[in-house]
């Protein structure tokens, strides 16, 4: 992965125009496509516990936590490279792509989980200590990691400590927000977190023991949540990842009701739901992460399967105006 690979699609991506996919009233109905898979058979996925889509570039990175790597493929679903762990990383459980070249790995480092911090080419270049939390009552455990579109921001899920951290790419902590602020002690050592995600100027953190994704500000103040406790259609029974897309709606995926709902976030209304349990084209069972790429494409990791499953019609919100430009005009 050689620097010229990653500046030249930028250089050329300054002449598209991002987001400007269908505006329709009506809320889009994602349609399976394909998989997204290595192309030889011994390479498949055995443990792919998360999907992020690069809005910068088009790439798309799996965490293939069982093999210990991180495969690449590019915005057509062509293997582009693997960068394989080692001692630098094992167990990757969650991946996010600095616009300017630096990927953030949530796994193991010298068996310790650790949020690592390599360059495109796979090499290590340390670990994020975030020495300004050193007096917490418990060592920091990151779940997932995020990034801004702009790459100044980066947010990390501690679930030994009930925090999101917003911190910078070196580590230097700008705040943290409590997740537990206000609950129950009792309710409080119940909760299970999963992914964070960013998309334009809102994180948004999957709260699968609650049923609901609380949304956030680039700066992590509250901005509500979305979501409906439940097992019942257009319910969130155990949300695990979450998008925004270029509507202003949230796309919730749902481990235990095995499919992915869509919902205004203005009044916490659910617009329609999605597939369902399967092992059929577009079908799911227990999916673990979800990401929107800028081609329109919506991307489902199923751990237990081995597999990434790929829909159309889910487009991103755009990419604020201070981010580099984006990776494709959406297809007619």
């Amino acid at each position: 992965m050689t620097f010229l690979r990653r500046v030249v699609p930028l250089l050329l991506l300054g002449l598209t125009v991002f987001g400007a996919g269908p505006t329709a009233e009506e809320p889009r109905r994602p349609r399976y496509s394909r998989l997204l898979e290595p192309p030889m058979r011994h390479e498949i996925f055995r443990k792919p516990r998360s999907v992020t889509a690069d809005l910068h570039t088009g790439e798309v990175f799996v965490c293939d936590t069982m093999r210990h790597r991180i495969v690449i493929f590019d915005k057509r679903g062509v293997l582009l490279y693997q960068i394989n762990g080692g001692s630098s990383f094992r167990a990757p459980l969650d991946i996010a792509v600095h616009p300017e070249g630096y990927l953030f790995v949530v796994g193991r480092h010298q068996g310790q989980p650790a949020v690592i911090k390599l360059d495109f080419d796979g090499q290590f270049l340390g670990v994020l200590d975030f020495a300004a939390l050193a007096e917490l009552e418990n060592p920091i455990q990151p779940m997932s990691v995020a990034i801004s579109p702009s790459g100044d921001r980066l947010y990390v899920v501690d679930v030994a400590n009930h925090l999101l951290i917003i911190a910078d790419g070196e580590g230097i902590v700008e705040t943290t927000v409590d997740l537990i602020a206000g609950m129950e002690p009792e309710l409080s050592r119940e909760q299970i977190y999963a992914h964070v995600d960013a998309y334009a100027d809102t994180v948004l953190v999957a709260r699968p023991t609650l049923g609901t994704v609380h949304l956030f500000a680039p700066d992590g103040e509250p901005r509500g949540h979305v979501g409906l406790y439940g097992t019942g259609r257009c319910q969130s029974a155990f949300p695990m990842a979450a998008a925004l897309d270029d509507q202003g709606h949230v796309l919730i995926l749902d481990q235990r009701r095995m499919l992915f709902t869509l919902w205004d976030p203005s009044n916490n209304k659910c617009l329609d739901e999605f597939y369902g349990m399967g092992m059929h084209p577009g079908g799911l069972y227990a999916p673990e992460d979800l990401t929107l790429d800028a081609g329109g494409r919506v991307y489902i990791a199923q751990t237990r399967e081995g597999r990434i499953q790929v829909y159309e019609g889910g487009w991103p919100a755009a990419l604020p105006a201070e981010a580099n430009e984006p990776a494709e005009t959406p297809a007619e």
